[in-house]
């Protein structure tokens, strides 16, 4: 083991710890019977898993020529205007690549993405985002493909984390299905390189 490797858990656990604080204390302010509405991003917001077929100079390059979903695009940015509802972004990404991640949701979204996105380190811990959320905010629209494994040909889910997404009394999941239906592989291509 690499004294990388040593330092790289603790390290990461503190990103994960200090994202979930951020996020608790932006909860924590929302008047009550505010809606929120938490978006993933990889293959939910963007067309994720082509770019992972191909060879970029850097992940930087990558994250920011991400394809993207149109109408799940449009869906977002409805939801951003209109003053109902607080939109965050929830993403299951490497905490290396969240700035010129905030920076790509700004350009694409015409809109300041800062403070307003949070990583994880596994798809199991968006749960402790929506527990904590579902516990204070009566409202909770979850949009999220909770799935991986596309490049590989077969896209499989993560069926336990959305069976207990699903268990949150007061949380609307919207997965694979509506996106689906949402997008129908509606996509645009566009570098930001």
């Amino acid at each position: 083991m690499s004294i990388l490797d040593i330092i790289k858990t603790p390290y990461t656990a503190f990103l994960n710890w200090r994202d979930f604080n951020i996020f608790k204390k932006k909860i924590g302010s929302f008047a009550k019977g505010s809606r929120l509405v938490i978006f993933d991003i990889d293959n939910t917001i963007t067309c994720t898993w082509p770019s992972l077929l191909v060879t970029y100079p850097n992940e930087k390059s990558r994250v920011l020529s991400l394809a993207v979903n149109l109408n799940c695009l449009s869906y977002l940015k409805e939801k951003i205007s209109n003053e109902n509802y607080k939109v965050f972004f929830l993403s299951h990404r490497s905490f290396k690549i969240k700035q010129c991640t905030i920076d790509w949701l700004t350009s694409v979204l015409d809109f300041d993405a800062n403070e307003k996105v949070f990583f994880t380190s596994s798809p199991k811990m968006k749960l402790n985002y929506l527990e904590f959320a579902s516990a204070r905010i009566g409202n909770i629209e979850f949009i999220d493909d909770l799935s991986f494994n596309h490049e590989k040909g077969a896209r499989l889910l993560y069926d336990e984390v959305i069976n207990k997404v699903r268990g949150f009394n007061n949380v609307e999941y919207k997965g694979v299905d509506f996106l689906e239906k949402l997008d129908d592989e509606n996509y645009y291509f566009k570098s930001r390189i």
